[in-house]
């Protein structure tokens, strides 16, 4: 990891900072000679973006606390020449809290140029820069999460060429240089890479709608939204060049056009365009994720706006988001235009992890195939500067379901950073009461608790997977700490007696870094999204009133976990302990919350009675816990539950699949487990999806690019190939294929020591190994192995399956 050079320096302008306030920054040099290695590292408050020689590279920084620095390197060498040269950068801060950073007010740019392994140059008072930038400082949030919408006046900016080499920069003035607050250092997770996407389709349209000119974020979405349509005047054609430039021809001041392009998948990135115009006018970029029920893009949902408004100058502008949003449907709303428009470029430059997803899976059922492939393009979509709820509205790293995410992105490409940066970044900032933030860069100063409980919980898959027993070590004093906030909200009964009321998040937002914050006094629970009201609407919803079983239930799992990892690191004393309290709080549960008649747990007790309500996640969790164990009626009901819920059951989002696949599995479901799957996620499938769904619901409420429901991922991996959920291989696996569910089948899993494959049909089983790798092989319905010692690459015949 690279820690930047003792003497750069964090610059920015003489102007005090704004509420959104952008700067531009350029470096010249000069080089006898090109290096044989060039890298160019930066770090910013709160986002750059870099050009060297005039070329985009890509943006920084990853996500941190206020606390840290993570920067990105990006490998420079072949963009550098002999002679001038020329860095560029953009910064974009803001003096808020999103959900996703707390800022220090403290605005600037850290960087330094690398060649031969040898700092060459850092920022420091040689630097100049201009906040003559044309960006509104007081621009609105995009969303109640996110940072501000852009409005740009780029007759009062820098011409587009101010990132190139021979760009004149007389106006331009020196920075001012402030001491580093922390050293910045090259984030610990993977950097991203960059791809140009542009329009798959393109359609015009003509609008009589003006601009309009008002302040508040919710009339300018509003406005956007209601926009008219129409053909687009017949004197007016689009004319695509062999470049892929479109041309529009005689504008008139009274027509607005509208350019519509499909990607022809979901993107994630940051939008942009390349335009030559004869006169001044007021471009709007839209994008979108889903069309309206015109056909349009839906840029205005619920009530978050995605777009940006940028008023242009005669000549050529270029503009380029300084953020990234997912989408894929995108709008060029041209209006107040007179004359020839000449469009070079308009689309997306796209960004995902530079990672590998090489882990495979096919099989004949098309579908299941395709779903796969969904599960790996929404990881990598999903995924930016950190772990993500999703790409669009949020853009959070929330724990409950970042966890299955890092483990996902591990299973395809063989690489732990994403979970290992997890585990390290989730008790960073703990509160004095051992709570934590359930998004962990978020601002807001609530938390879930159930993400707290699954903080400590899933930290055992993750020693499990990796043995990465130091990095566990290095965190249990704090999830021992997080876990008495729940001990000491234990009853006489050892039940967890925090009641629910409703979700509260009144605390005010940390706006400015304060050393002595998170308090996370207003906490809430989760669990998965019906009955939360915002979605799964119309879908009987989780009853999280008074005494919670849920809660309970995941209580008992957190239990067991770290009694488990405590066992590992030879706490017996401690793993004992925590071991009593979950069976102490199993009885009085099951006592509590088991309706006798249904043998099926409800969500809870409110004023001593039991609720009526019941639910796919309340029980899963219950199972999971142990509640179940000893009773064949319960586990019946339960997975019944699971496989054929009633009407009035609240039922199992994508995300919540990561708990209850598991349990098809324990209990001999895969069938009905690939029933669901192709039923549930197939039909995401039928409707065109691109990246998957936040609810199976795929409605205007959810983002249509969400990580968590990547649950079939391990499904395919490790239940049906049965190959091993492992990081770090041991010297003899087990391969445990389920050649009785797909009568042909292959794919494969990547691990430390490399990938390790498999693939049948009906005659024949083959499979590879890596180096000083062996496997047995056991088939379905087989007590023993029908192979012991297999290695490298092997094949063995077998009879004909029974295909269920």
């Amino acid at each position: 990891m690279h820690k930047i050079s003792s003497n750069a320096k964090r610059i920015w302008s003489n102007d005090k900072p704004n509420q959104y306030s952008v700067c531009f920054f350029r470096k010249v040099f000069i080089l006898n000679e090109v290096p044989e290695t060039a890298s160019f590292f930066a770090y910013a408050e709160h986002r750059c973006n870099i050009w060297i020689n005039g070329t985009y590279i890509g943006r920084a920084p990853a996500y941190s606390h206020p606390d840290q620095a993570f920067g990105y390197q990006y490998d420079v060498t072949t963009l550098l020449r002999p002679g001038k040269n020329a860095i560029a950068v953009s910064v974009n801060a803001f003096n808020f809290s999103t959900h996703y950073h707390v800022p220090r007010h403290e605005p600037g740019l850290v960087a330094e140029l690398i060649l031969d392994n040898t700092s060459f140059l850092t920022t420091d008072a040689s630097w100049i820069c201009s906040s003559d930038t044309g960006y509104k400082k007081d621009s609105p949030k995009r969303t109640w999460a996110i940072g501000p919408i852009n409005v740009i006046d780029l007759k009062h900016a820098p011409s587009s060429n101010w990132h190139s080499i021979d760009y004149d920069e007389k106006k331009w003035t020196p920075v001012t240089t402030h001491d580093v607050y922390v050293t910045p250092e090259s984030a610990y997770t993977p950097s991203l890479k960059y791809q140009t996407i542009e329009a798959n389709k393109t359609t015009l349209y003509s609008t009589s709608t003006p601009p309009t000119t008002t302040n508040d974020f919710k009339q300018y979405g509003h406005h956007l939204e209601q926009t008219d349509y129409k053909a687009a005047p017949s004197h007016i054609r689009i004319c695509t060049s062999k470049e892929n430039c479109i041309n529009l021809n005689s504008t008139s001041k009274s027509t607005g056009l509208i350019v519509e392009i499909d990607l022809g998948a979901n993107h994630t990135g940051q939008p942009f365009f390349d335009i030559t115009t004869e006169s001044t006018g007021t471009i709007d970029i839209a994008w979108s994720e889903i069309l309206d029920d015109n056909q349009h893009p839906m840029f205005f949902k619920h009530g978050n706006i995605f777009a940006d408004r940028i008023l242009v100058t005669t000549g050529n502008n270029q503009y380029l988001s300084p953020d990234f949003s997912s989408g894929r449907y995108m709008s060029l709303f041209l209006r107040e235009f007179q004359g020839h428009i000449h469009i070079h470029q308009f689309g997306m430059i796209s960004s995902e992890p530079d990672l590998n997803f090489n882990a495979t899976f096919q099989t004949p059922t098309h579908t299941h195939t395709q779903i796969f492939d969904l599960c790996k393009r929404t990881l990598r979509m999903g995924t930016q500067e950190a772990l993500l709820d999703c790409p669009s509205r949020e853009q959070a790293t929330y724990i409950g379901d970042g966890h299955y995410v890092a483990h996902h992105i591990a299973q395809a490409t063989g690489d732990i950073r994403y979970w290992t940066d997890l585990i390290n970044q989730q008790f960073h900032r703990q509160a004095p009461n051992g709570l934590i933030r359930s998004s962990i860069y978020s601002g807001r100063n609530d938390t879930l608790l159930d993400y707290n409980l699954l903080a400590i919980a899933l930290m055992r898959d993750y020693l499990h997977y990796t043995s990465d027993i130091e990095t566990i070590r290095r965190h249990l004093p704090a999830a021992k700490k997080c876990l008495e906030f729940f001990i000491t909200h234990l009853d006489d009964n050892h039940v967890f007696t925090w009641e629910f009321e409703k979700a509260n998040h009144s605390s005010p937002w940390e706006n400015k870094y304060n050393p002595d914050w998170p308090h996370l006094n207003d906490q809430t629970i989760f669990i998965d999204h019906p009955g939360m009201g915002w979605h799964c609407k119309g879908e009987p919803g989780i009853n999280r009133s008074g005494i919670n079983a849920a809660m309970n239930a995941l209580f008992c799992i957190t239990c067991d976990a770290l009694a488990d990892i405590c066992h590992e690191v030879g706490e017996i004393n401690d793993a004992n302990q925590l071991r009593n309290i979950k069976q102490q709080n199993t009885k009085q549960s099951i006592n509590l919350f088991l309706n006798q008649d249904k043998h099926l747990f409800a969500d809870g007790i409110d004023n001593d009675c039991l609720h009526k309500q019941i639910s796919q996640q309340t029980n899963t969790w219950a199972m999971l816990a142990g509640w179940a164990d000893h009773n064949p009626l319960i586990q019946d009901a339960i997975l019944e539950l699971l496989i054929n819920p009633p009407e009035n059951a609240a039922r199992n989002t994508a995300y919540f699949w990561h708990f209850s696949f598991p349990l098809l599995y324990k209990y001999d479901s895969l069938s009905d487990a690939l029933k669901i799957i192709d039923e549930k996620w197939g039909h995401m499938i039928k409707r065109g999806a691109t990246t998957l769904y936040e609810t199976f619901n795929g409605d205007h409420f959810d983002s249509h690019c969400h990580p968590w429901s990547a649950s079939p991922l391990p499904v395919y991996l490790n239940y049906i190939l049965g190959l091993p959920d492992t990081h770090n291989c041991p010297d003899h696996i087990t391969l445990k294929p389920q050649t009785n569910l797909l009568s042909i089948a292959e794919g494969s899993v990547i691990t430390k020591q490399g990938p390790i494959q498999i693939k049948w049909n009906n005659n024949q089983i083959i499979g590879s190994l890596p180096t000083g790798i062996t496997a047995s092989l056991i088939l379905p319905n087989e007590k023993q192995p029908i192979a012991t010692e297999l290695s490298g690459n092997w094949q063995i015949k077998h009879p004909a399956p029974t295909t269920a």
